[in-house]
């Protein structure tokens, strides 16, 4: 069953599986992600284990890019592609009141994020919620048990396929 963690033992478990040496995004592209939808030499996206909403995905360069001048415009492009694929299947299976899409990451490494550039992909069932409310971890992620990850990502994945 799916319940909240403080975001200290998220980070506690993030920072216990990242790779020695590598980015938070890289350790994920590099065989830390369980559930990986799609992987190619140029985009690898996957399904958060650590998400603020159930069902958000995540996009990322598989190779390791931290600024936009060094982005290669195809790539961005298909990451994009790959963005409203991935909130057209959430709103199809999951009916959330909006999916949020926003490129993000950090300029230096942090226990949660990066500068490896990514895009997140959020359900958000809540239309109270603000933007802010969305995209902070302050009040915990999601955690599920491996059974409700690998269901929830099969259902996932099966859309993916079509």
């Amino acid at each position: 069953m799916s319940h909240f963690i403080t975001r200290e033992k998220a980070i506690l478990e993030i920072e216990k599986n990242r790779n020695e040496g590598e980015c938070l995004i890289c350790s994920l592209i590099n065989g830390k992600a369980n559930f990986i939808l799609e992987k190619n030499d140029r985009i690898t996206v996957f399904l958060s284990e650590y998400p603020r909403f159930k069902g958000q995905i995540m996009i990322a360069p598989t190779l390791h890019v931290e600024q936009f001048s060094r982005m290669n415009e195809e790539v961005w492009k298909e990451m994009n592609g790959f963005a409203l694929k991935s909130a057209r299947i959430l709103e199809k299976l999951f009916l959330p009141a909006r999916c949020y899409i926003a490129s993000t990451g950090s300029p230096e490494n942090l226990p949660m994020t990066c500068p490896h550039i990514h895009i997140n992909v959020i359900p958000v069932y809540d239309r109270t919620l603000k933007p802010a409310q969305v995209f902070t971890w302050a009040h915990g992620v999601y955690a599920g048990s491996g059974e409700e990850w690998n269901g929830l990502f099969s259902e996932i994945k099966n859309e993916w396929s079509h």
